[in-house]
């Protein structure tokens, strides 16, 4: 232990005398100094008066026009019911501007064998002119529109006949036609009640007991005009 601190006494002491004496440096020497530490100068910031800038009313946003004529633009489609033979079918992509004579061409493309002429629609007993309007005829989407088909014309013979025979073909033909083109047997059946009922019960199995009576009064009224 004395050993020890003998030698620290020594150590401390030479060192004392080595820090007392000069320290002489070559010529090839150089010194060598750290840069001094980078520091950040602070500029002082000058108050800045913010004025506030009065807002600007915003223009209110004009509410957009309803559009009021939607007819042009809307499709709708409806459902034909054929009486006879009974079926039908729908059309769609109709506008309410479509009139009543292009709905007719619309069947006539769909079914080729309902031809446009041959075409009657109704609509709860009411008869659809040819040149009106969906929008006119308040005709709603899904509506459903009865179609009666009409006879198709008589074709004409082609059959010549010699001009002595004519006049008793003429005399023929007004013995056995009635006023209304059919036959004078046919039209005798008109004033049977028994036909009338029989025709009423054939609407009603195909359109109801109300549309039919309807049917029946259009049909009565135009054999009677």
């Amino acid at each position: 232990m004395q050993s020890a601190q003998t030698e620290l006494d020594f150590i401390n002491l030479y060192l004392e005398k080595l820090s007392s004496k000069s320290v002489r440096y070559g010529e090839d020497y150089m010194s060598r100094t750290l840069p001094s530490p980078l520091r950040i100068k602070r500029v002082p910031v000058a108050p800045v008066d913010i004025e506030e800038k009065a807002t600007l009313p915003l223009a209110p946003i004009a509410p957009t026009p309803a559009n009021t004529n939607n007819t042009s633009s809307d499709k709708i489609q409806v459902t034909i019911k054929v009486l006879k033979p009974s079926s039908q079918f729908t059309i769609g992509g109709l506008s309410l501007n479509d009139t009543v004579h292009q709905l007719k061409q619309r069947i006539y493309q769909q079914q080729s064998s309902l031809a446009a002429n041959r075409q009657r629609l109704l609509i709860k007993g009411k008869v659809l002119a040819d040149q009106k309007t969906l929008a006119e005829l308040s005709i709603q989407p899904d509506a459903v529109i009865h179609l009666m088909v009409t006879a198709a014309p008589a074709s004409t013979s082609s059959t010549s006949t010699s001009p002595a025979s004519s006049p008793n073909v003429a005399s023929a033909a007004s013995t056995h036609t009635g006023r209304f083109g059919i036959s004078a047997q046919a039209e005798q059946k008109l004033s049977s009640p028994e036909f009338w009922s029989a025709l009423e019960k054939t609407l009603a199995d195909q359109v109801g007991e109300a549309d039919a009576k309807l049917l029946l009064n259009q049909v009565k009224a135009a054999f009677t005009a």
